[in-house]
């Protein structure tokens, strides 16, 4: 059984409906963090990142969209987690449905 396309969008919010966010500028060692994530990503040819959006939140990373399997988002997590200066990596990828 398929989640409704709202169950689907809650998800996402793991702390229910989405709320107002008004985002601040990035600090010069979250840019830097950033930039090393996405690096680190691109490096891996097996992996599609055209649907994935990476931000970071002081020194957790927050990974978004939507990815072919299981299997990839957890090879992004564990690449994401090893890198130095990552406390804490927020996979909120979801396995896009096969039409």
């Amino acid at each position: 059984m398929r989640p409704s396309r709202e169950e689907e969008l809650l998800a996402r919010h793991r702390f229910g409906e989405p709320t107002e966010h008004r985002p601040r500028p990035l600090t010069e060692a979250e840019r830097e963090l950033l930039e090393r994530v996405r690096r680190a990503l691109i490096a891996d040819p097996r992996i599609d990142l055209r649907h994935v959006d990476v931000h970071v939140d002081f020194r957790c990373v927050v990974l978004t969209g939507d990815v072919p399997g299981e299997a990839t988002s957890i090879q992004i997590e564990h690449i994401v987690s090893s890198l130095e200066g990552v406390d804490s990596v927020d996979n909120q990828l979801v396995v896009r449905s096969v039409p």
